[in-house]
């Protein structure tokens, strides 16, 4: 068994206002489609490699970071080359399609809806008293809803935080 990982210095706390949750949008988006790789592809890729989303290969963001983890079936040549060249689509070919980005909302809207419970309170109110005044207390990766409903490709893309470079 291969791991690999490949961490991206920005999570929630590199956002603006306006931006919260964009970060964690665009985990979501790169996994999605890339330049090389038509919407699909790379899981379909991941799939053939032996590899399970969730169990094998998955992806998070953080206040500090985002992570995208691959853990290959066989330590050979042949898997790290595919592993290699889909974290190399991630990091530097994803794109922002409309249709991927209303698909992914919904996904993400979803998520946090399922996240709304009393004990993700309890943590957002446990940040917010442990550091008051600090964008720590207020910055959980999931964003605000306002946002991921309303934030378009092209916002992602320009941005004093650039999360996506062309």
């Amino acid at each position: 068994c291969s791991t690999l990982r490949l961490r991206i210095d920005v999570g929630s706390l590199n956002e603006e206002e306006d931006q919260r949750g964009v970060a964690h949008f665009i985990e979501h988006l790169a996994l999605n489609e890339t330049r090389n790789l038509p919407e699909g592809e790379l899981l379909r890729i991941l799939e053939r490699a032996g590899l399970q989303f969730g169990a094998d290969t998955n992806a998070f963001t953080g206040f500090e970071d985002t992570v995208y983890k691959l853990d290959l079936p066989r330590a050979n040549a042949q898997s790290l080359n595919t592993g290699l060249m889909l974290l190399r689509e991630v990091a530097g070919e994803a794109t922002l399609s409309a249709a991927v980005v209303e698909h992914e909302r919904g996904v993400i809207l979803a998520e946090e809806r399922a996240r709304a419970n009393p004990g993700e309170r309890l943590v957002e109110a446990e940040l917010a008293q442990s550091f008051p005044g600090d964008r720590l207390g207020r910055r959980m990766p999931i964003g605000l809803t306002q946002v991921i409903r309303t934030v378009t490709p092209e916002r992602m893309q320009n941005r004093n935080v650039q999360f996506i470079h062309h």
